[in-house]
């Protein structure tokens, strides 16, 4: 089962609170929101949460979405980045693990979703691939068009980010995040 304090998962909840899909909670602890403490811990880890208190309890993001309400928002959230970033169906379809069937079903009745935990981790690293990528480029044209780019850099070797997670394969998707992460923080030469 995904730890539903894990970096990936706390960027996804941030991002689809951002975007307006799901409510930022009323809870408080300490004086500070739920969704600060899980973002501040999914980025600096605990020395980021020290001053908001020691005694904070562990946030468990079930209190916040259900798993089904996050699998369809983030279902939604994934497609509608895929398809910015010019994806064809089959290809977020591998993407995600999904088949074509249950694709269309679940494109067409949202409250149909069933994702294993599998599939909400990849609906995470298209999310925070995406807020990466938001965060190194101004200009909207970069952040679409920058998956669909050969890139010369040593892991890619000319071949565009979406045509290595086209494969399906988990270890792709998670390489190409780790590589546009570290394009993020500076660290890509």
């Amino acid at each position: 089962m995904i730890d539903f304090n894990a970096p990936l998962f706390g960027a996804l909840l941030f991002y689809l609170q951002s975007l307006g899909f799901i409510k930022s909670p009323h809870r408080n602890y300490n004086g500070v929101s739920m969704w600060t403490f899980i973002i501040k811990k999914s980025i600096f880890g605990m020395r980021g949460v020290r001053e908001m208190s020691t005694s904070m309890p562990a946030v468990n993001a079930y209190d916040a979405v259900s798993k089904k309400k996050m699998a369809q928002v983030g279902f939604k959230a994934a497609v509608n980045i895929m398809d910015n970033w010019g994806c064809s169906s089959g290809e977020i379809q591998k993407v995600l693990r999904i088949k074509k069937s249950t694709f269309h079903k679940y494109k067409s009745n949202p409250e149909s979703i069933s994702l294993d935990d599998d599939q909400l981790e990849r609906l995470s690293y298209i999310a925070n691939i995406h807020s990466s990528l938001r965060i190194v480029f101004d200009n909207p044209e970069n952040v679409r068009g920058f998956m669909t780019m050969n890139n010369g850099n040593a892991f890619f070797n000319g071949r565009t980010p979406l045509s290595i997670i086209s494969s399906g394969k988990f270890s792709d998707l998670y390489e190409v995040f780790c590589r546009v992460d570290a394009l993020r923080s500076g660290q890509w030469g």
